[in-house]
């Protein structure tokens, strides 16, 4: 590139071909959230570098104001048009599947319409549909910014750049420190977002002033290898929340910045490539149909995982991500022909199915609009009549990353008062030690939630650094450390443990046709296999649910008595087809381990787990009327033994093969977070087999949760006075409180 401008058609094409490449990894990184995606082809830094350049252009033909009022129409005319599809698809999942999950959050209304700030819908599908609209909040404040952010790049670049810079790294290292009287809120993140996105739209300024082009290439090429460095050197030295470049200002402006620069000195390259007709036919309608397609093609991603989550079986490695593509781009391609054409209406130009179709069809987007609204209300509803969501999390599309969340919760979840308030007790961290600060951090959550009493425990890189017991019991007396409580059905971890140890022997297969079991020759067993009975998936009715518990609970004493009532219930559902959570299937897996083995249950606990992990203030009580417990619940044990085991069973997997335990971690399943012996804890990422990714796995009792999570190695163990589920709001407060300590913990042992 040598010196001068370049022409009017060569910048146009340039431009639009780098909106291209932008809005095709974007559709790649909402699809698939790996976070590797998002070091390649900076996205967003280079969409506001192009609406930067026609921005200037416009302005100054036009001037700001007629500017100002084109671009709104261009943005928010498509937005309702998609605000009124969405919030009828949210309506009718609420009255298909009424929950909180699925509640309409109407009061959000005005950021739909107008969005100053980020546009809010229910959770349901993660709140996929108004996740990615956060872009349109950012791209809101750059249009009604950009006549004085003009003016002022124009008149003083230097000082311009300079404190939009020093704001970017400024914010990012202040939002760190303990101090920091604004981390529980999302102002300082946004005043970041827009100092960031200035710096590009002021590029993209300059760009269509001409200066950039007075570089040569070998300056961009030197300017985007250094920038690489630089930002090589943030990730590998500076906190980057999951890796993920968006989720840090710093890391998003210097890996921006490389690809920008590397795109100029390579612009006379990209010009002419997309110079050619088949390329630049698709580059045309890819700009005209633009906002259409970072509005939709969220929606396509919906189907397309809600389609492929239909199969029976794992696809192939490779095979999912093909697939998930494919739909992605049909899908996207079905829903931007339908009302592509607003964007036309828009823009007040002729309308069109697609740009290259005005000619020919100028008037037939209506009927064609009506049909894709028809595919995708049909398709995409369907996610609503799976099985209820369960209260460890559903798996979801990996939702677009912005402000990293603190702590990381279920992906779409409301930030609740109590992860305010967490956030904000977090801080004393560098204060006082990891002890101080975590026994802070829980006092505060008590206190937030009303909670009377915790016993907790944490156990990092396989050594405990905390145990603690804090609060009172129900009846007002303090809570101590040693006291025992009752594990209910994290008792299944102790079953399934004992399943795989026999599998590990070649005592037991997982996937061979389950044997009658002799205690209970009634039971059918056709269809069903130890894998099934692990992961819930038989269909077996849950004991409580059966009309002989619920017409005299007292009845139900041990494991045939409530299997009894089970057997004359009809299967949920055909075995292999569904996972729901039942209690009735680790009580026939505790038959199963007697039958094999000759052995009690309790002598099985004893000498396999108790004996061995040294957990010696850990019993098993007998079955209650009622309350069967045997393999499904009864452990009795203390914070420091249930951690233990915790670790032993989650992270050490003793006894177990890796390929077990791989196994025992990995689910297909996206309308339950249920594996074979393990709950899933999200956020969560579908990987290229179709299995899930999830941020933790462990399980939960009526009061109690143990959790591991493998990517900074931490095992948390809790038992709360006061349900983990009651009210409905409380297990969002758990997931709040442990993604809070790992982080606390993280800040604690970094570096060893």
């Amino acid at each position: 590139m040598g010196s001068g401008a370049i022409g009017e058609r060569e910048r146009e094409r340039f431009l639009d071909a780098v909106r291209t490449l932008a809005v095709l990894r974007v559709i790649v990184w909402h699809a698939f959230g790996v976070a590797a995606i998002t070091y390649v082809l900076s996205a967003v830094p280079a969409m506001f570098f192009v609406t930067g350049s026609l921005l200037a252009r416009s302005i100054d033909r036009h001037g700001a104001a007629r500017t100002i009022t084109d671009r709104l129409r261009r943005m928010l005319v498509p937005l309702w048009v998609f605000t009124a599809v969405a919030f009828a698809v949210m309506s009718a999942a609420h009255r298909i599947s009424p929950s909180d999950v699925t509640a309409v959050p109407r009061d959000a209304i005005l950021n739909w319409l107008f969005p100053l700030a980020d546009p809010r819908g229910s959770t349901w599908e993660a709140g996929w549909l108004s996740s990615p609209l956060w872009y349109l909040r950012a791209l809101l404040w750059m249009v009604l910014a950009a006549p004085l952010l003009l003016r002022l790049v124009r008149r003083a670049p230097w000082t311009t750049f300079g404190v939009l810079l020093a704001a970017v790294f400024a914010l990012d290292v202040a939002a760190r420190h303990p101090t920091w009287p604004m981390q529980q809120t999302r102002g300082p993140w946004l005043i970041g977002d827009f100092a960031l996105y200035a710096i590009f739209v002021g590029l993209g300024f300059l760009h269509r002033d001409g200066r950039l082009t007075q570089l040569r290439r070998r300056t961009w090429t030197f300017a985007g290898l250094t920038a690489a460095g630089a930002a090589a050197l943030w990730v590998f030295t500076q906190p980057v929340p999951r890796n993920v470049v968006n989720d840090s200002h710093p890391a998003h402006l210097l890996v921006g910045f490389a690809w920008l620069s590397l795109s100029l000195a390579a612009s006379p390259a990209i010009e002419r490539v997309a110079a050619r007709r088949s390329v630049s036919a698709f580059i045309n309608a890819m700009n005209s149909r633009s906002m259409s397609v970072y509005l939709w093609h969220s929606a396509a991603i919906i189907v397309g995982y809600q389609l492929l989550w239909r199969i029976p079986v794992a696809l192939p490695y490779g095979l999912f991500s093909a697939s998930l593509l494919a739909l992605t781009a049909i899908g996207t391609f079905t829903l931007v022909t339908a009302f592509g054409w607003i964007e036309d209406l828009a823009a007040r130009r002729a309308s069109a199915l697609w740009p290259a179709l005005l000619a020919r069809h100028p008037h037939r987007s209506g009927s064609v609009a009506l049909a894709g609204l028809a595919v995708f209300a049909l398709v995409g509803l369907g996610g609503v009549t799976l099985a209820p969501l369960d209260t460890a999390g559903s798996v979801k599309p990996p939702a677009p990353s912005q402000q990293p969340p603190t702590p990381t919760v279920t992906a779409g979840a409301r930030r609740s008062d109590t992860a305010v308030a967490l956030a904000l007790a977090a801080r004393s961290v560098s204060d006082t030690g990891l002890t101080g600060a975590l026994t802070t951090l829980i006092d505060q959550w008590l206190t937030t939630t009303g909670v009377e009493g915790a016993q907790i425990a944490v156990m990092k890189d396989g050594r405990q650094v905390y145990a603690a017991a804090l609060g009172t019991t129900a009846t007002g007396q303090k809570l101590g450390l040693a006291d025992l409580f009752d594990t209910w059905s994290i008792t299944k971890t102790y079953t399934a443990s004992l399943v795989y140890r026999l599998v590990q022997d070649g005592r037991l297969n997982l996937d061979d046709p389950l044997a009658p079991i002799t205690k209970l020759t009634a039971l059918d067993t056709s269809g069903l296999t130890v894998r099934m009975l692990l992961d819930h998936s038989t269909g077996l009715v849950p004991y409580r649910d059966t009309a002989a518990y619920l017409a005299n609970p007292t009845s139900i004493t041990d494991a045939i008595s409530a299997l009894k009532g089970v057997l004359i219930e009809p299967r949920q559902f055909a075995p292999g087809t569904r996972h729901v959570y039942s209690s009735s299937n680790y009580l026939v897996l505790g038959l199963l381990v007697e039958q094999v083995t000759g052995a009690s249950y309790d002598q099985l606990l004893h000498d396999w787990l108790l004996e061995p992990n040294g957990l010696d203030h850990t019993t098993h009580a007998a079955g209650l009327p009622g309350s069967p417990n045997f393999s499904t619940g009864g452990i009795v044990t203390d914070i420091v033994d249930l951690v233990a085991w915790a670790q032993a069973y989650l992270v050490d997997h003793v006894g177990i093969s890796n390929a077990l335990y791989e196994t025992m971690t990995t689910t297909v399943d996206p309308t339950s977070a249920l594996g074979a012996g393990v709950i899933g804890y999200c956020p969560c990422v579908a990987n290229a087999r179709g299995t899930i990714n999830f941020a933790a796995v462990g399980y939960g009792g009526s009061t109690t949760e143990i959790q591991f999570a493998a990517e900074d190695n931490t095992v948390i163990a809790v038992n709360f006075t006061q349900s983990i589920w009651e009210p409905g709001s409380r297990y969002q407060d758990v997931v709040d409180l442990f993604g809070t300590i790992r982080a606390v913990v993280d800040a604690h042992t970094a570096g060893g």
